[in-house]
Formats: structure tokens, C-alpha cells, sequence
């Protein structure tokens, strides 16, 4: 999976995150999928393709809390990336 540069003024946005606390550390595909607002297939393709980062617990598959801010946060780097061309 290619790292996007994430751009340092999204990166100090996410920082100020810092102090907040999840309501959870690890969310189900479902819950994953409420927080992003997507579909639960678009999430599980996500995983799929190593876009979004899971892990596999006692047979089933969670997401991180950090897995889905950074993958926000690459989404908006490559957001901003492709304004910039």
C-alpha cells in the first residue's frame, strides 16, 4: 500500500485530535462503517484493496480507532494533492 505525504497544516489539524477520547478502540465493520459514513461493502473493500487497516479477533474483523483517523487523514492529503495540480 503506497503512504500518501500527508501535508503538514492536515497533520497539525489531526494533532489538535489528540486530547479527544474514542468512544471505542476497536469498531466492528458496521461500526467502522457508521463512523465514516459508508457503505459496510465499500468498507470491506477498503480492507480488501489495504486501504483501511483491520485486524482479525477471535474471527472477527475490527478496525482501529487510529486506522480510521489516518485514514481520513490520507484521504484528505490526497484531496488537497490533487486541488494542488
Amino acid at each position: 500500500m503506497e503512504r500518501v505525504k500527508i501535508p503538514i497544516e492536515v497533520q497539525e489539524k489531526f494533532a489538535q485530535l489528540d486530547h479527544i477520547q474514542p468512544e471505542k478502540l476497536l469498531y466492528t465493520v458496521e461500526g467502522a462503517a457508521q463512523k465514516l459514513s459508508l457503505g459496510r461493502t465499500f468498507v470491506y473493500e477498503l480492507m480488501m484493496r489495504e486501504k483501511l487497516f483491520s485486524i482479525k479477533l477471535g474471527g472477527r474483523r475490527l478496525i482501529p480507532y487510529f486506522a480510521l483517523v489516518d485514514f481520513v487523514a490520507e484521504q484528505v492529503a490526497r484531496s488537497k494533492e490533487g486541488r494542488d495540480e
